[in-house]
């Protein structure tokens, strides 16, 4: 008698199990440890012919894996990139072979970092100077967009300012509107599905200032003749004050006119002298104050008259260098030598105007020295000339001072010298 054993039942579906750390989106960042283990072969508790092994292979990203009748469990690593999908059958002895294991069938394995997402602005090029935009709001347009070869973009991670954020799940592009004036810093990286996140980061740094400078204010500092000096103030809180543009006019214009070159400086004071300016005369003035955007601020003036040209007679401020002045008695024929003082409170009066210069004649009597004797009457108009140039000129000014002649009274007044019945004779002077 012959026994005929018979088995046409297929064994159970064989298991594969996963280890290597949690999926995320069902994407591995580690390397994924797979086992797979045999189904049974069995109907009840009657065994049918007993199975024989597994066999199994992969493809798709990790493909160096394969076997047949192999002994289970079967254990093996899948360590690179992308999608493996994975096929497993149960072997029973009779040669029957299982349905193919679907669980845990596709492992996703992603540990390379996306690249960093793309940042544009809107409007591109900025409308300001410096890199300043000085109107209108600006909008940051942020884009993951095929960011990610293997497991795929999946979210943005940004931050404005100090605030971070993320995109919902699945969301590729993010906008962000600027519409405060300062310095905005945006950063962004992408997210995979794995979580992988990219190493660097975009950055945009918008710099928004669509405000007028706060100050442009003229303050008169000193006036002349021909010239008036100001201060001008200036302020911006965002970008800072760039430059002062000084400009002016007469009283009866109906225009300015730019005096002067522009004044490039970060300081909130600058001074300006408006020279070459006609005597008695005002002047409107005026101060464009320009910030780093480019923003202007043109409402700083002030009106200012020049000084008139002194007449003859008027009194001026002038103020002679002090010294004292030894006449030595060689040359005056005195018995001794005279040391005299500058006399610092006498006033000073307008004695002559001409176009270039003012002469100035002392209000009062000053200083008198004794000259006698024909040493006296030789040297006398150099010792007085001497006396007067060393006790009353002035380095402020610029002044040399001098004793009066007779051809001084003669040039400001109607009297003739030639008439004088001392006129080309011999004199004795006595004092002067």
């Amino acid at each position: 008698n012959e026994v005929v054993k018979l088995d046409t039942k297929a064994p159970a579906v064989p298991t594969i199990s996963l280890s290597g750390g949690n999926a995320t989106n069902g994407w591995y960042k580690q390397n994924v440890e797979v086992t797979i283990t045999q189904g049974d072969d069995t109907t009840g508790a009657n065994e049918i012919s007993g199975t024989s092994g597994i066999t199994y292979s992969t493809t798709g990203a990790h493909t160096n894996f394969s076997g047949t009748n192999a002994t289970s469990p079967v254990k093996f690593t899948i360590s690179n990139n992308g999608t493996t999908t994975i096929t497993a059958q149960t072997i029973d002895k009779a040669g029957n072979l299982s349905d193919a294991a679907e669980t845990n069938s596709v492992v996703n394995k992603d540990n390379v970092a996306p690249s960093v997402p793309t940042i544009t602005l809107d409007p591109a090029v900025v409308n300001g100077s410096n890199g300043w935009y000085k109107t209108g709001d600006i909008t940051a347009t942020i884009s993951a967009t095929e960011k990610d070869t293997h497991s795929g973009a999946y979210q943005i991670e940004y931050t404005v300012g100090s605030t971070t954020n993320k995109t919902e799940a699945g969301t590729l592009t993010q906008t962000i509107k600027v519409n405060t004036d300062g310095t905005t810093t945006i950063k962004a990286k992408t997210i995979d599905k794995a979580g992988n996140k990219s190493t660097a980061e975009a950055t945009a740094t918008i710099k928004r200032d669509v405000t007028k400078p706060t100050k442009a204010n003229l303050t008169i500092t000193e006036s002349s003749t021909t010239s008036i000096t100001v201060t001008a103030e200036g302020a911006d809180t965002t970008s800072g004050v760039a430059s002062y543009e000084f400009q002016y006019k007469k009283d009866t214009d109906t225009s300015y006119n730019p005096h002067g070159n522009i004044v490039k400086t970060t300081a909130t004071t600058t001074t300006h002298t408006y020279d070459n300016l006609e005597p008695g005369t005002t002047y409107n003035l005026k101060v464009i104050v320009t910030d780093d955007a480019g923003n202007q601020k043109a409402d700083g003036t002030t009106t200012q008259a020049t000084k008139p040209l002194p007449k003859v007679g008027d009194y001026v401020d002038y103020h002679p260098d002090s010294a004292d002045y030894t006449a030595l008695k060689a040359l005056t024929g005195y018995g001794s030598d005279q040391t005299i003082s500058t006399d610092s409170s006498a006033p000073w009066r307008v004695y002559n105007v001409t176009p270039t210069t003012v002469e100035l004649i002392s209000g009062t009597s000053v200083n008198g020295l004794w000259l006698n004797g024909a040493d006296g009457y030789n040297n006398a108009v150099y010792v007085l000339n001497e006396a007067c140039r060393t006790m009353y000129s002035s380095t402020t000014y610029g002044a040399k001072a001098r004793s009066i002649k007779m051809e001084d009274i003669q040039k400001v007044s109607s009297y003739d010298l030639t008439t004088d019945p001392l006129y080309g004779k011999t004199k004795t002077f006595s004092r002067s």
